[in-house]
Order: structure tokens, then C-alpha cells, then sequence
């Protein structure tokens, strides 16, 4: 060690790589959920083009804001039947968003469904939501199978089958057939991705 340099230490450790991809249930038949009316408060416009391309092709209506602020603001103005909201947001977090809903005067805003969205792999984030009151959890990066059972659950009362919140889909970052999934083969939506 050398006084205001520090120290490097590098090491070694043996592990085999796994063919195992991760289990995941697979999405439930198609049903209509056109009569649905849903918000996404989330700020990267990666997220909101992926999950934008999944509300399309489900049916859904749906709204997007970018912030808890502009959140708030559409919660007073219209009716959604579920929120999908981010947990780390500029302005106004998912936090103090949903501890906002939660505590409002309406019975129909403060009982809506609410869905945190986190890259966060920390328990404690998992932990804070359900103190709060959040409905559920959904990782990051957002898993369309994954997202469409959570829908029917709350929106259906089906998807009755529990899906661990602990799927690791984090090779999905770098793999280019998570693209191709989540654009639907889609060639205009493969470019908005990759420019962003």
C-alpha cells in the first residue's frame, strides 16, 4: 500500500456458466382488456415506448406521465383502473406519489391498484412499497409475459398463477431478442430504440 495512492487487490473466482434460462410462466390466453383505462407514470422514454408497444397490442387505454406531479394531476382528472408507477422519478418520486394516493379523501383514488416499477434488486425498495401500500412490484428491465399476468390478475381477477418477483432478467439488458420481442417486429420501433 502507498500513503494516498491506496491499494489494488484482483482475484479469481472459478464459475461455470448456466444454459438455464430463467422460468417464466407464459402469458395466459389473450383476453380483452379494451375496457381499461391505465396509468404510466414513468420518465425514461425507453420504458414508455416498451410499455406504450405492450398497451397497444393488448388493448389497453392508457395515459403516461412523466413525473408524480403530472401523476397527481391526471389522477384528479380522469379515472384509471391501475397505475404502473416508477419508483425514481425527477419532481416527485413513485415514493411520495403513491404515499399521496394512498392518503387522498376519494375512496376510488386512494383504493386504485398500484404497480411499482424498479430496476432496484434491493429487498428494502420491495419491502418500502408494501409499507406504503403499493400493490405490487415489477424489475426492471420490464418483462412483457410478466407485466400481462400482473394486468389480468388485478384487471381480471385472473393470472391467479404467482409469478416469483424474483426473476432475474437482467441478461435481457444485452440480448437482442428482448428487442425483437418488445417491438413486435416492429422495424419504426426497433430504430426509436436504438436512437434513444
Amino acid at each position: 500500500s502507498v500513503l494516498d495512492e491506496g491499494s489494488a487487490f484482483s482475484f479469481e473466482i472459478g464459475l461455470e456458466l448456466s444454459d438455464e434460462k430463467p422460468k417464466i410462466e407464459k402469458t395466459p390466453t389473450k383476453v380483452d382488456l379494451s375496457s381499461f383505462h391505465i396509468l404510466l407514470v414513468e420518465d425514461n422514454q425507453m420504458n414508455q415506448l416498451v410499455m406504450s408497444k405492450y398497451f397497444k397490442k393488448w388493448g389497453l387505454s392508457y395515459d403516461i406521465a412523466e413525473n408524480g406531479v403530472e401523476a397527481l394531476e391526471k389522477i384528479e382528472e380522469n379515472e384509471y383502473h391501475l397505475i404502473f408507477l416508477d419508483l425514481e422519478m425527477p419532481i416527485m418520486d413513485g415514493f411520495e406519489t403513491a404515499q399521496y394516493i394512498r392518503a387522498h379523501p376519494n375512496q376510488d383514488i386512494n383504493q386504485m391498484i398500484i404497480i411499482a416499477l424498479s430496476a432496484s434488486v434491493f429487498s428494502e425498495i420491495e419491502d418500502r412499497t408494501k409499507e406504503i401500500g403499493f400493490n405490487d412490484f415489477i424489475g426492471k428491465p420490464i418483462n412483457s409475459n410478466y407485466v400481462y399476468l400482473k394486468l389480468t390478475k388485478y384487471l381480471l381477477g385472473t393470472g391467479a398463477k404467482y409469478v416469483s418477483n424474483n426473476i432475474n432478467n437482467s441478461e435481457q439488458s444485452f440480448d437482442l431478442s428482448y428487442l425483437l420481442e418488445s417491438s413486435l417486429n416492429d422495424s419504426d420501433y426497433i430504430l426509436k430504440m436504438i436512437q434513444l
